[in-house]
């Protein structure tokens, strides 16, 4: 059956529609649904669809009911909870369509048998997905569909991400902008005090310095916060940042000791103006960093691009045909001398005597197998009655031919037949 379905579905051979075999697929026969919704008690249910016309159909629902529809219509039953849209009917009159409505743990399930994805290289970043079915054009829009949902996923959630760090550094940006104004009024209240201090240029290289690392790890700060939420502290993006903002502190902690030694006024005016330069490229950076993130959560890039379109192999996948059939025969040949070695293993034999006396048998004697050397002479048989008369082989035949004696003196018959197990024993 599956040999002839196969020749009918894929090959142009003049099939008669004649009797069931009307209602089996031929070569271009298709079906496209643009709407299907069933009851849950329906779903996993098969529902047979007939063509009944060029552009009629009927529909057999899994409790009995026929309902008739036409291609392009909306066909609804709000009673039993099912509606159907055919877009496309392809095949005679008289073809039958089976119409499954899956559940989406079911469709999902299928869809993973037949996925495939593996990264090209350790860390490349690069992966390669693949997708078995059997149409070659169905199979490469599945799969571009999913390259698509996987690509508009990965922008959806880069600008969600972005999104979310602009809402913090907007909840930043006041404060920043209140703490420079703090910090200029200071300044300037102090230079005014003193008479309006100007500082070595030892001392400005030193506050240039500082103000330089300062930055460095206010910007640190802020990669920190958005890194978090990704990666955890053992991983090696999270780790390099901590480790440089270590270093940077440990400077940091340098500097500030050098600015300790300076006379009190230049270390006054030197901590004003840090604090001043500190909170100004902080405000700034927020500011820039703020349209940064506005932009990409607005853009429609990612971080993911696709190298390849969906394309079809030119040779199937499966199934190897050579693979199989060389399997097949030494597992053919295997599993056959397998079970000849069984049965020969489970086939028994007679053992003993008493075996033979459970059947109801009379056993009249038992000839072991001659232990000695038989004599063969040119033109004489070899006979072990004339040639060791004293062994017990030939006292066993002589019991036989005593019991035979005995035990046919009642037999209609006086014949006997002599057989073996083995032809020339």
């Amino acid at each position: 059956a599956p040999v002839i379905g196969y020749a009918m579905a894929t090959r142009d051979l003049p099939w008669p529609d004649w009797g069931l075999l009307a209602a089996y697929a031929r070569k271009g026969d298709a079906i496209t649904l643009s709407y299907l919704e069933v009851p849950p008690e329906w779903v996993d249910q098969e529902m047979v669809m007939v063509k009944t016309s060029s552009n009629g159909f009927s529909i057999t629902l899994p409790d009995g009911t026929e309902k008739l529809g036409t291609v392009g219509v909306l066909l609804s039953d709000k009673e039993r909870g099912i509606a159907v849209q055919v877009a496309r009917l392809d095949g005679d009159v008289g073809r039958a369509y089976s119409i499954v409505h899956l559940t989406e743990l079911g469709a999902i399930s299928r869809l993973s048998s037949r996925l495939g994805v593996s990264e090209r290289g350790r860390q490349t970043g690069i992966v390669t997905v693949n997708l078995r079915g059997q149409d070659r054009e169905d199979t490469a829009t599945q799969l571009a569909a999913i390259i698509r949902a996987y690509a508009e996923q990965n922008i959806t959630q880069s600008a969600a991400e972005a999104r979310k760090a602009l809402e913090f550094l907007e909840s930043q940006i006041p404060a920043s902008e209140v703490a420079v104004g703090v910090a200029e009024k200071a300044l300037n209240e102090y230079r005014a005090a003193q008479n309006s201090v100007d500082l070595a240029f030892e001392t400005q290289s030193l506050l240039t310095e500082t103000m330089g690392i300062e930055a460095e790890l206010r910007l640190l700060v802020l990669r920190e916060e958005e890194i978090k939420e990704k990666y955890t502290p053992n991983h090696p993006i999270y780790r390099q940042l901590l480790e440089k903002r270590q270093a940077l502190q440990g400077r940091l902690v340098e500097l500030q000791a050098g600015i300790t030694n300076l006379p009190e006024t230049q270390r006054e005016v030197v901590n004003l103006t840090r604090n001043l330069e500190l909170a100004q490229a902080s405000y700034v950076e927020l500011i820039n960093r703020a349209q940064e993130l506005r932009v990409l959560s607005a853009s429609q890039i990612g971080s993911v691009r696709v190298v390849d379109q969906a394309v079809t192999m030119l040779e199937q996948v499966a199934p190897r045909r050579l693979s199989i059939m060389g399997i097949a025969f030494v597992v053919g040949g295997f599993l056959g001398v397998g079970i000849v070695l069984l049965r020969n293993w489970l086939r028994r034999g007679i053992d003993s005597v008493t075996e033979i006396e459970r059947l109801g048998l009379p056993v009249f004697a038992t000839v072991n197998s001659y232990s000695g050397q038989v004599k063969y002479t040119a033109g004489r048989l070899a006979l072990i009655a004339r040639d060791d008369p004293e062994d017990v082989v030939v006292e066993a035949l002589r019991s036989l031919r005593t019991s035979l004696h005995f035990g046919m003196l009642d037999a209609r018959s006086k014949s006997i037949v002599v057989t073996s197990a083995a032809p020339g024993a």
